[in-house]
């Protein structure tokens, strides 16, 4: 199976009433992104609230966004189980390794997520996590594991890239160079905005800066997200 690549958004949860996952509105939510272009779906990752979410959440979430691949966002501890009940639904897991684990713990995630048809992104996020170490690159790179970086350094960027990393893009300043350096997308402000989003990642300075207007102005992201998402959706 060929690596997840390309275009993708990192979708909030959108709930019914309060507390339970609203599957037609993420139904609805992959239909729209799909219908703009986008290759890929990001479900519980940081957009999401994917700390607060259960197992059986984010497999709901990932059978209701599989008209795009689905990359689902687990925590490190996964279990074979769990990784059984995502195989037919997801291409990828989304894992936020600490600096406080060796880099063959993430090797072995991906051997186990690999034997069952799914491959690892190890999350860098030094906003949320910490921050991937920079002695894990070449492992990471020799073992076919991509990165998804939502770090703004753009040194940081250039030097998974110079790695030989296969790497997605999350922060929206770094969209400026994604055509430099063949990287993805996975972006949270994608979910609503994938039109600016792909202008940007081409190289287009209004697109880029209508995205960064938007993040200056927004306190509470993620709830903006959530509202913009139903909109879009027609709710």
């Amino acid at each position: 199976m060929p690596k997840v690549s390309g275009f993708g958004a990192a979708v909030p949860t959108l709930r019914d009433g309060g507390s339970v996952i609203d599957i037609r509105a993420h139904q609805r939510l992959a239909a729209a992104l799909a219908g703009q272009g986008c290759d890929i779906v990001l479900v519980s990752g940081t957009t999401g609230g994917g700390k607060s979410l259960r197992h059986e959440e984010r497999v709901q979430l990932a059978r209701a966004s599989s008209v795009l691949p689905v990359i689902v966002g687990v925590p490190r501890t996964v279990t074979d189980a769990e990784l059984n009940d995502f195989a037919p639904h997801v291409r990828a897991v989304l894992v936020a390794f600490g600096d406080d684990v060796p880099v063959d713990d993430a090797i072995k995630v991906s051997f186990r997520a690999r034997e069952r048809g799914m491959e690892l992104i190890a999350y860098h996020h030094p906003s949320h996590y910490p921050a991937m170490r920079p002695s894990w690159y070449g492992p990471l790179a020799s073992a076919g594991i991509s990165v998804k970086n939502s770090d703004v350094d753009p040194e940081r960027l250039q030097a998974m890239c110079q790695a030989g990393l296969d790497v997605f893009v999350g922060a929206t300043d770094r969209l400026v160079d994604v055509a430099t350096w063949r990287t993805g997308v996975l972006s949270g402000i994608a979910s609503t905005h994938f039109a600016d989003v792909r202008l940007a990642a081409q190289g287009d300075n209004a697109a880029l800066e209508r995205l960064q207007q938007w993040e200056r102005t927004t306190t509470d992201r993620t709830q903006s997200l959530t509202d913009e998402a139903r909109r879009l959706i027609g709710e």
